[in-house]
């Protein structure tokens, strides 16, 4: 059944041609092809023909460019020119580019034309036949990839057969059912696709085409690939070698009409010669990829023996076995000290090994307990499942929904499981027999590199533990420092358990306060977050149980917790105390393995032990801190004078004492100490000094009652509490009576601490009531010498007014230069201190003269040398009446050197300038006034006009500028009588 076609615009020259092909070929088909559609629907949707007849020209195409066509797409087809357009040398030339025969229009010779016809189709099958042995020795036998030596055979069994469509297939046979695609012909499908085609079809004895509809294809996709190439009809052939079945070829056509015997006959030997070619190609291929894995998998196993380091060898163990088994994703996983299996390493998934780890918390049965791995755990050996989707025991979870091929491999040693190695794949049947084969001899050489880094990495774990316990135990001894102890424990726990954060934190009995912490990679000076009443921390210091969470958020003690993660929280216990709780927490949950808990339990004993120590250590600190503080202040109150400087130093050397933040020091008055006055407060309202109050009730009731310390918990809240607003800061609070060494009850003292600070103890009470006694015994004393002191200045005081009297017709001469004095230092800007000693000094300046006699104090005359001498003295006298009182030392100073003169003229010492006091510079001026202006019986008062320009004048000389300076600016009122 010959195919023609007819590349012709002439209608007549169509009609004549194709009855002369059917009166001499009754089975020939012909196709007229008028058109250049229809020329280009017939090389895309058409069979090659046996033979085209042509016009030399048409307006769409020429004879020349059918030919170039066909050798564009190797076929070789004969093709005739029928025409009477071309001249003899463009005939010649296209029987130089492949024509094959030349047939004139006109005359008309049917009987020649058909003889040429049928001489050209002879000629064309024997070409046809040469060509495709042309091309399987260009193309296939000088190939050695068996795929590129079956895409390029089918190509010519497709031509030599005229199909538009056709696939090679061979069967695999450890595979089960599968199929791969070795070669396709205008087929979607890439070369290598693997597919489920089900038992071999039952097809007729070798050698023999099996000819069905599209339909009976044995997978979807290549029937639907087959439709759309306008394949309606396919043939099959099974390839034999060895007789057993290697492979189908398939081949389709549009038409049956299409489907030639002789063409198939010839198809089917080519087909059956090629496949031992492909055959050997493959095992070829085969044995240099075995020889090529053989060499890659010597070196991995070489590289996985060099290291000890478990994380090197799992990343060089996948990477090594992509080379030899091609993965997606992968993933390495090992039985923990508790026989569950956990995610050590991953490749190619979207998310790390702890966090996937995390993720299969929630899934019961847990990863040992899936069908796969029990499975592999039972008969230690390997399981691969072509396709998941058809494997009835797969456990699936939201990371494994894209799998379809899976290849478990069990690592074991010394016959025992220790892991599992798994490949996956989104491509169902991807891994092959000789995939599993590579990834088991990998495997046992990976379980033995894997056992003997755990083993070394157990025992660094351990030196490393032993390490930490030998430093924690080295700081024991050797610091005093509890925050440092405590430190280096956290810094050792989160290190050897690759914990994200540790904390500890102390325990009185009734409330935890923050010790120290390790977060961040560094020490912190405060928690990531404080303990909860009824959280894990608080539970296990009451309970003194130890308490593990592999997962917060399923435990009840973290229901509205800040965080998610796992947790162990261990009491600090000595000698039956908790001291306090140590917190090891990670933010992802996990499992915890028996060696870690025991190291961390054996660092929170140590953390005990430096606890009891800082304990001790505190408490000796304290008694030492006492003692000092008692010996340096009872040293210092010895000392001390005035109640008001002993009050200070008092309430100072008990903040010192007690660690508080508040004081106050009241003392009691009158002889029924019926009211007290504030002395002296620290961290109180500074208004409070100099308050007077009732002792008849509240906290001073108490202690005049019951004279014994007062200790409160939270003093702004007791009933006893007489000023709510002056305590409203204070917490727990020690008030103690100021009771002498004779039992009399002379103030109180009252310390305090902020609000939820730690109460006073039974301990810290007596080195305060020693405080308080020796303060008291201080302050008995300073009011006593007060008194004294009281009465002696009362007495000098009625001295110098009886010398007054004595020695001026005016008794006020004292009291008048004080005033004076006054109003000078006031100008001058002193101080209210400076200006209170100068005043006292101005009252005081003559007392000395109580040791002048009368004979020269009272002579109306002038002195002589003697007197004057004598009259020198009284400067002297004065200072040595005052200077038994300390008090007055100050004003002894001035009243010994009120006769000294600016310019060195003055007694007793000549002193002269700024080495003369300047309260006595002051009086220099006042006193030389008071001596101008009164009435002498040796010398008249002068006026004060005149006194005034006297003082000016002698300013540089006999007294100081500045303070004649002052005087002239407050001159005006110092001479008008006093009121």
């Amino acid at each position: 059944m010959p195919r023609f076609w007819i590349v012709d615009a002439d209608q007549e020259a169509l009609a004549w041609v194709e009855q002369t092909l059917h009166t001499v070929l009754p089975t020939a088909q012909v196709l007229p092809i008028p058109t250049q559609a229809a020329w280009e629907d017939a090389l895309t949707n058409s069979p090659f023909p046996d033979c085209i007849i042509t016009e030399y020209r048409l307006p769409w195409i020429t004879a020349e460019t059918v030919l170039q066509t066909l050798e564009a797409r190797r076929s070789p087809v004969p093709v005739c020119l029928f025409t009477d357009q071309a001249s003899e040398e463009e005939i010649a030339r296209l029987f130089d580019q492949g024509l094959h025969e030349y047939q004139p229009k006109t005359p008309r010779q049917p009987s020649l034309f058909a003889a040429r016809l049928r001489r050209m189709l002879r000629y064309h099958d024997l070409s046809r036949r040469a060509l495709f042995f042309q091309d399987i020795d260009e193309r296939v036998l000088n190939a050695t990839d068996p795929q590129i030596i079956a895409t390029e055979a089918l190509r010519a069994l497709a031509h030599a057969g005229h199909a538009i469509w056709g696939a090679s297939v061979i069967f695999n046979r450890e595979m089960g059912d599968t199929a791969e695609i070795l070669a396709a012909y205008n087929f979607y499908k890439p070369v290598g696709y693997r597919a489920a085609i089900g038992p071999p079809p039952l097809l007729p004895t070798q050698e023999d085409w099996t000819i069905r509809p599209i339909e009976t294809l044995p997978e979807q996709s290549m029937i639907a690939d087959a439709h759309a190439r306008g394949v309606r009809w396919i043939g099959v052939y099974r390839v034999t070698l060895d007789n057993t079945l290697f492979g189908l070829l398939y081949l389709g056509w549009r038409t049956s009409e299409q489907i030639i015997p002789q063409n198939l006959e010839f198809v089917a030997k080519g087909a059956q010669w090629l496949s031992a070619v492909v055959c050997r190609a493959i095992r070829l291929q085969q044995e240099r990829a075995t020889l090529r894995q053989m060499q890659t998998l010597t070196d991995l196993i070489l590289s996985l023996n060099r290291s000890l380091d478990l994380e090197t060898i799992l990343v060089r163990l996948l990477a090594g076995l992509k080379e030899v088994v091609p993965y997606e994703r992968s993933s390495v996983w090992l039985y923990n000290q508790d026989g569950e299996l956990e995610i050590r390493y991953l490749q190619g998934y979207p998310i790390d090994a702890q966090e996937l780890q995390t993720r299969l918390y929630k899934y019961q049965p847990s990863p040992s307990q899936w069908p796969t791995t029990r499975y592999i755990a039972q008969t230690r050996q390997p399981l691969l499942i072509p396709d998941v989707r058809e494997y009835p025991h797969w456990y699936h979870t939201d990371i494994s929904h894209e799998i379809r091929s899976w290849l478990g491999v069990p690592l074991v040693y010394d016959d025992r499981m220790i892991g599992l190695l798994t490949l996956e794949c989104t491509e169902p049947n991807h891994f092959t027999p000789q995939h599993l084969q590579a990834a088991q001899t990998l495997a046992s050489a990976a379980a033995i590199a894997i056992q003997n880094a755990r083993l070394f990495q157990t025992e660094q774990q351990q030196r490393q533990a032993l390490n930490a316990l030998r430093l924690a135990s080295l700081q024991l001894v050797s610091s005093l420092d509890v925050t440092e102890v405590l430190t280096t424990l956290l810094q050792q726990s989160v290190a050897l358990t690759q914990a994200d954060d540790a904390h500890i934190f102390l325990y009185n009995g009734e409330k935890l306060t923050f010790a120290s912490a390790f977060w961040d990679g560094q020490v912190q000076d405060h928690p990531l977050s404080s303990p909860r009443p009824h959280g894990i921390t608080y539970t296990v210091a009451r309970t003194r149980e130890p308490k593990i969470v592999a997962d917060t958020s399923q435990d009840p003690l973290f229901a509205g917790a800040p965080w998610h993660g796992a947790i162990i929280s261990i009491p600090l216990i000595a000698h039956g105390n908790v001291l306090g709780v140590m917190n090891v927490a990670w933010h992802r949950p996990r499992r915890f393995h028996q060696n870690e808990l025991d190291l961390l339990n054996m660092l929170a004993d140590h953390a005990a032990i430096a606890l009891e120590n800082a304990h001790l250590v505190k408490r000796l600190q304290a008694k030492i801190k006492q003692l000092t503080t008692l010996s340096e202040a009872s040293a210092a109150l010895r000392e001390a004078s005035g109640t008001q400087n002993i009050a200070n130093m008092l309430v100072q050397q008990a903040l010192r004492l007690s660690d508080a933040q508040s004081a106050l020091l009241s003392r009691f008055l009158g002889e029924n100490k019926e009211q007290a006055v504030i002395e002296c407060v620290e961290g109180f309202s500074p208004d409070l000094p100099g308050r007077f109050y009732s002792t008849q009730k509240g906290i001073t009731g108490h202690l005049l009652r019951h004279n014994s310390p007062l200790v409160f918990r939270a003093l702004y809240q007791s009933p006893l509490t007489q000023h709510p607003d002056w305590v409203e800061h204070i917490g727990p609070a020690l008030a103690l009576p100021l009771r002498t060494r004779d039992g009399e009850v002379v103030g109180m003292l009252l310390v305090g601490r902020p609000r939820d600070s730690e109460p006073f103890t039974e301990e810290e009470i007596p080195p305060l009531q020693a405080l308080a006694e020796i303060g008291a015994t201080a302050l008995q004393r300073a009011q006593a010498y007060e008194r004294m002191e009281e009465d002696f200045m009362q007495t000098v005081l009625a001295l110098s007014h009886a010398m007054d009297v004595r020695d001026t017709y005016h008794g006020d001469h004292s009291k008048r230069m004080a005033e004076w004095a006054v109003a000078i230092a006031r100008e001058m800007g002193l101080s209210d201190e400076e200006i209170e000693t100068i005043r006292l000094a101005a009252l005081l300046h003559d007392i000395g003269k109580i040791g002048i006699p009368d004979t020269i104090l009272l002579k109306p005359g002038p002195l002589d040398e003697n007197e004057w001498h004598i009259m020198h003295t009284h400067p002297l006298i004065g200072a040595q009446i005052l200077r038994p009182l300390k008090r007055l030392e100050p004003v002894a100073k001035i009243v010994e050197t009120h006769h000294e003169r600016w310019d060195g003229s003055g007694y007793p010492y000549g002193l002269k300038g700024e080495e003369i006091p300047l309260g006595a510079r002051i009086l220099a001026v006042v006193d030389s006034y008071g001596a101008m202006i009164d009435h002498r019986v040796y010398q008249p008062a002068m006026p004060h006009e005149e006194a005034v320009r006297e003082i000016q004048e002698q300013a540089g000389k006999l007294y100081d500028p500045e303070v004649v300076k002052a005087f002239l600016a407050v001159v005006e009122y110092l001479g008008k009588p006093l009121s």
